[in-house]
């Protein structure tokens, strides 16, 4: 199993230790009476411990979803048992350490065990190398002398909204969280090569408004106070589609998203199709009404600020904890080469201490951006790196850079220590862009050439079509 990319870290803490291995010799089951899972130092190497194994993990998923008479007809069915799984084994009797067993991701329905990846699970398990070792993480040496290679799930073992996708054109996994936003990329095959890209986007773009009051003066999207909004039935149909490519998330924004009244639906459209809705802002006004933001933050995954200045970190800090909104739901965002070095330092320093992840945006030079004066010296990305690898190292800032950013920094980022899963430097790849408004889209919402999907009738009825066309056409 090869593990390509992670967005976030993993809770990984427990007291039994149950592992995935492939060993260099053939090897007999251990200490297997009962078909107790727990601390002991067992070895599960036979077809028949393995498969039941397996049938305890999918008999943990299943039976937070369905009745027992469902569950007992699908792993049956699923792992190739003749009659009921109920006459094989007792469940009741069986177990595996709740600190070691992994929920299997469901669908991206989010209804009942996704299919195709407990298929993959079983051929994995069912091969004659890989056997699983069980043991006690107190302990201080492992319990086996043999030479082994350890596999690593990338899914938590607590469960949790998580969904899997394949992508069958490039032969790789995503598992997606959509409780908490992590998201990882990988194959069960060990010679696997890492993706360059996706067969469909996993996140999309979706401006909604051209509308903003603010008028800063370097918006690449030059919105205005009577900027345009995206009709309601055009943005329905961009859910529509993109719940078809089985998209994970959305990124809402404008514009001023927090400007168009309906808001709280479009938010809910979303999720009702199994997309988790995000946006950005620059408003905080809200967050005082909670006739407002209660609706919004009960359909959004999270939402970002923009912020200019440390002291609206501390704003927002503040109204988060008087409304009782946890802060992993929130990030601030802010443009680096507008705000400077020491703004930049002084943001992160303020977002680290209010525990709240930071994300920091490239500069755009499109819109008003294009003719926007950064000073005579403009700071550059190079410029913000030593602050970014000072709050990296020696706090516990959570900062995120955007691809334009990420982009322009280049050889800096190669050349640190920050690992190549955590990043990527390429619009359109696993990203795709919509603008809702003028009924455009393309690779990202600065792109110089948006391919247009307008119809008489609104937005094109095939969006779907168009979507995974010009996402695969998109190479440079």
């Amino acid at each position: 199993m090869k593990i390509f990319n992670v967005r976030l870290g993993l809770a990984t803490n427990s007291s039994s230790s149950h592992s995935l291995v492939l060993v260099d010799r053939p090897l007999q089951d251990r200490d297997l009476s009962g078909r107790e899972f727990g601390w002991n130092d067992f070895i599960v190497a036979s077809k028949e411990a393995k498969l039941d194994y397996l049938s305890l993990l999918l008999y943990y998923t299943l039976s937070e979803m369905c009745s027992k008479e469902v569950t007992d007809t699908i792993i049956s069915a699923w792992l190739g048992f003749e009659g009921s799984i109920s006459d094989r084994v007792d469940f009741d009797d069986m177990y595996i350490d709740h600190q070691s067993a992994f929920k299997i991701p469901r669908a991206w329905t989010g209804m009942g065990v996704d299919y195709e990846f407990c298929r993959a699970l079983k051929e994995l398990f069912l091969r004659d190398d890989m056997v699983v070792l069980g043991g006690n993480d107190n302990e201080d040496s492992p319990p086996t002398t043999f030479d082994v290679k350890t596999l690593k799930l990338p899914f938590r073992k607590y469960g949790g909204n998580i969904v899997a996708r394949r992508d069958s054109v490039y032969d790789y996994w995503t598992i997606f969280n959509r409780d908490t936003g992590c998201k990882i990329r990988f194959s069960f095959s060990e010679n696997a090569v890492i993706p360059e890209r996706a067969f469909a986007p996993e996140l999309v773009d979706v401006k909604i408004t051209n509308k903003c009051n603010r008028e800063c003066p370097w918006c690449y999207q030059s919105s205005t106070p009577d900027g345009e909004t995206a009709d309601t039935y055009d943005i329905y149909r961009v859910a529509k589609s993109l719940a078809e490519l089985k998209v994970f998330e959305v990124a809402i924004g404008g514009g001023e998203p927090l400007l168009v009244p309906s808001l709280a639906l479009i938010l809910q459209q979303f999720r009702q199709v199994g997309i988790v809705p995000n946006f950005t802002t620059r408003e905080t006004s809200w967050l005082r009404d909670p006739t407002r933001w209660q609706p919004i933050m009960a359909q959004c995954g999270s939402f970002a600020l923009s912020v200019s200045h440390p002291d609206d970190v501390i704003q927002l800090s503040g109204l988060l904890s008087v409304n009782g909104i946890s802060s992993s739901r929130v990030a601030v965002q802010f443009i680096p080469v507008v705000v400077g070095v020491l703004g930049t330092e002084k943001i992160l320093e303020v977002a680290g201490i209010c525990n709240l992840r930071a994300t920091l945006l490239g500069y755009k030079r499109s819109g008003r951006g294009a003719q926007y004066n950064l000073g005579q010296r403009p700071v550059s990305a190079k410029d913000i790196w030593p602050v970014i690898d000072k709050e990296l190292t020696q706090r516990y800032s959570q900062i995120s850079l955007d691809t334009a950013l990420a982009a322009e920094l280049g050889d800096t980022l190669k050349n640190s220590d920050i690992s190549s899963w955590l990043y990527h430097l390429d619009e359109g790849k696993f990203s795709w862009y919509i603008d809702a408004v003028d009924r455009k889209m393309g690779p990202c919402s600065y792109s110089v050439e948006l391919e247009n999907i307008s119809h008489e009738n609104g937005i094109v009825q095939n969006l779907g079509e168009r979507i995974l066309t010009s996402f695969a056409n998109n190479l440079d």
